[in-house]
């Protein structure tokens, strides 16, 4: 049995979640079938340059989301310098 993948939001109800990286993930697929359809060499220019900066601010937001988690993680471990404190259990 094959799993179900999920369908991307659009750019409205990711939006309207308030899910930034949905949003610009959603963003990009608009333009990606955009590029497919056009024909005008500006108008395609522009497209693809879009494309390229969707991506790039993609990895970032990602890169950001994932550093915020690493250091949620880091909060949370014991310092191996900090001195052992039996009254502290």
């Amino acid at each position: 049995m094959a799993g179900k993948r999920n369908s991307p939001m659009s750019v409205t109800e990711a939006a309207e979640k308030g899910d930034q990286l949905a949003e610009m993930k959603a963003m990009r697929l608009v333009v990606a079938r955009r590029i497919e359809d056009e024909t005008n060499g500006a108008a395609l220019a522009a497209l693809v340059r879009r494309q390229v900066d969707l991506g790039n601010e993609i990895k970032e937001l990602e890169a950001e989301l994932g550093a915020g988690s690493v250091k949620a993680v880091a909060k949370n471990v014991v310092n191996a310098e900090t001195k052992f404190r039996p009254e502290a259990i």
